[in-house]
Order: C-alpha cells, then sequence, then structure tokens
C-alpha cells in the first residue's frame, strides 16, 4: 500500500471517528436537555408564559402604532382630495378648467 492511500484511509478512519465523536456529544447535549426539561418543568413553564406575555405587550404596542400611522395617513389623503378639488374648481368656482 502506498503512502498516499495509507494517508488517505487513515484520513477515512479519523474522519468517521470525529462524526462518531460529535454524534455523541449532540445525543449527551439531547438527554441533558430532556433532563432539565422534565425536572424544571414548572420553570420552564413560568418562563415561556413570561415571555408570551411580552410578546403580546408588544404586539399591543405596534398596532397602536400603525393605528395611528392608519389615521395620519388617511388625513393625508382627504387633504389630498380636497386639494384636487380646488384645484379642478379653479379661482373662479366650479367647471373652469376643462
Amino acid at each position: 500500500m502506498s503512502d498516499r492511500s495509507k494517508k488517505k484511509q487513515n484520513q477515512e478512519v479519523s474522519d468517521s471517528s470525529t462524526s462518531n465523536g460529535n454524534m455523541s456529544e449532540l445525543i449527551q447535549k439531547i438527554q441533558n436537555i430532556e433532563t432539565a426539561v422534565n425536572k424544571n418543568n414548572a420553570s420552564l413553564r413560568s418562563t415561556i408564559k413570561d415571555l408570551i406575555l411580552e410578546m403580546k405587550d408588544e404586539i399591543e404596542s405596534v398596532e397602536r402604532k400603525i393605528e395611528v400611522i392608519e389615521s395620519s395617513l388617511f388625513d393625508v389623503l382627504k387633504e389630498n382630495e380636497n386639494l384636487k378639488t380646488e384645484i379642478q374648481e379653479g379661482p373662479e368656482g366650479p367647471g373652469t378648467l376643462t
């Protein structure tokens, strides 16, 4: 067997053991997370509830901002319509520009 094929075979074995090591680390981390969730179920539930309430407050704040923007946009559109009507009517009243 040549040096090149020995190096390639050693690299493949090394890659395989690294992959297996990473996989076992991943499995261990998942098991740790499962254990933490099972032990701290009440704590986790409380944390999730608090997070959802915060998100709800943020959503309500964004909704209020959107309503204000919509109101402003409506006012601008109404103003534009009034100006358009004034321009079409001209200084002497309706029907002068045709």
